[in-house]
């Protein structure tokens, strides 16, 4: 890129945006705001910096979606053209790891996903023979990511948990998961943990590999710095220090998954972490109304764990917010469809339109009302694609034909479509096969060796021969995708759906061929393609990545899938106290204060128009029980709020004080 192109693109860019762009090359962290143009700033930085002469190949760029990787990229793609753009390293933390185990390690493990791993825990807790049942899959993997997100000891991650266990039944949970870790190590596999510990391990343990990983990157951006564990930020200094500058683009009054892990204090101590560091703020909103800001900084100025900032926009003043006012779930959903219909016959489309939910069980009533009216919609975070039953069944296919000592996927693909194959039957074939030393496929179309299997040698060649006939129809294939619908075909997988009087069959099938389609695009964007890379690609997608690309469909998500993502028109249901802030949040002042970000979050998510609602009661196990209004309520000024409610539901006043808000309207 010529210094003409460089001065034109930043002369785009506001005062704050410009001055972060050019700044000295050290550490850096921005607090951006919501919507205040922190992709422009981190891509238009790297290309900035390519146009004084530095490497792209030495640019590492780090976000938590594909979305965004994706947008990096391309944004780069367009600055700086493709040859250029294309050298900049812009991925996902997780595929960054399994791209630096290949890489640095010569490591290609598979991916062990969440619902496999699921599977894989639940065996081994049966084979433990453990009478308790607070011990089970679940607990494991809490414990697991502990050690892996947070690189603690067992024994750090289970009294974190549950001390009770950790002195009771501590010796049996540690062999659960050494027989884990031992399964991963012989299958060549790998638990999304992994995928992040694995290389800061090598980085600590081994001088070479940490000399030419900092070899490779002189600069490392990275995005949503508020949401990296303490395994992320690690990896982070490990490949920065002592000299490589870190740009760092976050922002603490968005940080609503220390659930998961999330480190708030790597963005509140990041001068002490870093010599000589600068920081920026960006306040300048480009998303929101001026209404949607004020409330927005309203709720959030009451948290003190936070750096401080103040949005501001050019924007409208917009539209007040409407505040619907229920007497339970069921009205608070046909007042929101009846909002949303509204909206509709004023030419808005649906899929303009988001609602927005703290727990996933909220979304029923809201469901019947769209329903009832006939407003199209799409939930997310229902099953996601990767996990459905059909999706699952043909990637153990490939997933085994990729590796074929990988007994989890044998053991799916020999029962999907049935084959009279049952597990004890697959537990001596596994134990052959640590008996004799080969892989799967290799027992399987060898009858000599299957001679101990007696009566079921038979069907197990059957397997193997099929097995064989899809593995040289993907060799033999002139692309992966012509290879993917070899197996689509010769596994049995449409014939079994579509013999079955199930009405969703043909979408399940469809579902099928959705893969290969899929395997089209990514040749016809990234050229030739081996098995692997598409496993890893795969197990790699996440339901967000399909957020945003639908359109004709009300969106419905809970708060957390929420962030990132941005709505011209946005409805906030369920604000009353033990929702939001959720009841199992309300034990410490920093569960509070993440609450309290969730809230905001989904605030700033709406562009022109923000709906708020609320029940009096919502039904129970126990039947009708009182509900009281959020807290946050309170902290939105009373002069921006709409109230709506239903003829007889005028009782928010009588809890909160008839002086908190200014406006009132009646619809039936």
């Amino acid at each position: 890129m010529d210094c003409f192109d460089i001065n034109r693109l930043i002369q785009t860019l506001n005062p704050v945006q410009k001055e972060i762009v050019m700044a000295p090359e050290r550490p850096t962290l921005v607090l951006a705001g919501a919507g205040s143009g922190k992709t422009r700033v981190l891509t238009t930085r790297i290309a900035y910096l390519a146009a004084k002469g530095v490497n792209p190949r030495g640019v590492l760029a780090i976000t938590f979606t594909n979305k965004a990787a994706r947008e990096m990229r391309e944004r780069l793609t367009d600055m700086l053209g493709i040859g250029v753009g294309g050298e900049v390293t812009a991925s996902t933390f997780h595929s960054f790891g399994l791209w630096f185990l290949r890489s640095f390690a010569g490591l290609r493990p598979g991916i062990l996903d969440d619902a496999d791993q699921t599977r894989l825990l639940k065996k081994l807790v049966g084979a433990a023979n453990v009478q308790d049942k607070r011990i089970d899959s679940g607990l494991i993997a809490q414990v697991l990511a502990k050690m892996k997100d947070s690189m603690l000891t067992f024994e750090q991650a289970i009294e974190s948990i549950n001390p009770f266990l950790a002195k009771t039944r501590g010796l049996a949970l540690f062999e659960i998961i050494k027989a884990y870790e031992a399964y991963l190590k012989k299958e060549n596999l790998a638990d999304f943990g992994d995928l992040l510990l694995r290389p800061v391990r090598l980085l600590e343990q081994d001088p070479g590999i940490l000399e030419q990983a900092r070899r490779r990157f002189s600069h490392v951006f990275v995005d949503e710095f508020q949401d990296i564990n303490f395994t992320q930020y690690r990896l982070l200094k490990l490949l920065c220090q002592p000299n490589r500058p870190l740009f760092a683009v976050g922002d603490d009054d968005q940080s609503i998954y220390g659930w998961r892990g999330a480190n708030l204090a790597s963005i509140l101590r990041f001068e002490e972490d870093f010599s000589e560091p600068q920081v920026f703020r960006l306040e300048q909103n480009y998303r929101s109304t001026r209404v949607i800001l004020e409330a927005a900084n309203g709720v959030i100025k009451k948290n003190n764990s936070r750096r401080g900032k103040t949005l501001w926009t050019e924007n409208t003043k917009g539209s007040p917010i409407q505040l619907i006012e229920a007497s339970n779930e069921f009205e608070e959903g046909r007042m929101a469809a009846e909002a949303i219909q509204r909206l509709i016959n004023d030419g808005k489309d649906p899929g303009e339109i988001a609602i927005l939910y703290r727990t996933n069980a909220q979304s029923r009533a809201l469901e019947e009302a769209l329903l009832g009216v006939g407003i199209p919609y799409l939930i997310l975070g229902g099953v996601k694609f990767y996990q459905r039953r059909e999706i699952k069944d043909l990637l153990a296919y490939l997933k085994f034909l990729a590796n074929p000592c990988d007994t989890l996927s044998l053991y799916r693909l020999a029962q999907n479509p049935p084959k009279g194959i049952g597990e004890v039957t697959l537990q001596k074939l596994s134990d052959l096969k640590e008996l004799v030393g080969h892989d799967y496929l290799t027992l399987l179309t060898t009858e000599m060796l299957l001679s101990p299997l007696k009566s079921q040698a038979k069907k197990l060649l059957a397997l193997g021969k099929k097995l064989q006939e899809m593995n040289e129809g993907i060799k033999n294939a002139s692309s992966l995708s012509d290879g993917l619908l070899c197996v689509v075909n010769e596994s049995g997988l449409e014939a079994a759906l579509l013999s079955k009087p199930e009405r969703e069959a043909k979408e399940r099938v469809e579902n099928l061929y959705e893969m290969v389609a899929l395997a089209r695009s990514l040749e016809a964007t990234q050229g030739t393609m081996e098995l692997q890379d598409y496993l890893d690609h795969v197990s790699l997608m996440t339901d967000l990545d399909q957020a945003g690309s639908r359109t004709g469909q009300v969106l419905l998500m809970t708060l957390h899938q929420a962030k990132g993502l941005e709505f011209p028109f946005v409805f906030l249901v369920g604000l009353e106290d033990s929702l939001l802030p959720h009841s199992l949040c309300r034990d410490l002042p920093n569960q509070i204060e993440e609450e309290r970000r969730l809230f905001y979050v989904g605030v700033t998510r709406a562009k022109e128009r923000l709906f708020l609602s609320l029940c009096r009661y919502r039904f129970g196990p126990m039947g009708k029980e009182p509900r009281e209004p959020s807290p946050f309520l309170g902290d939105i000024p009373r002069e921006l709020i709409e109230r709506v409610s239903s003829p007889n539901e005028g009782w928010l006043s009588s809890i909160v004080g008839s002086s908190q808000f200014s406006r009132q309207t009646h619809r039936g």
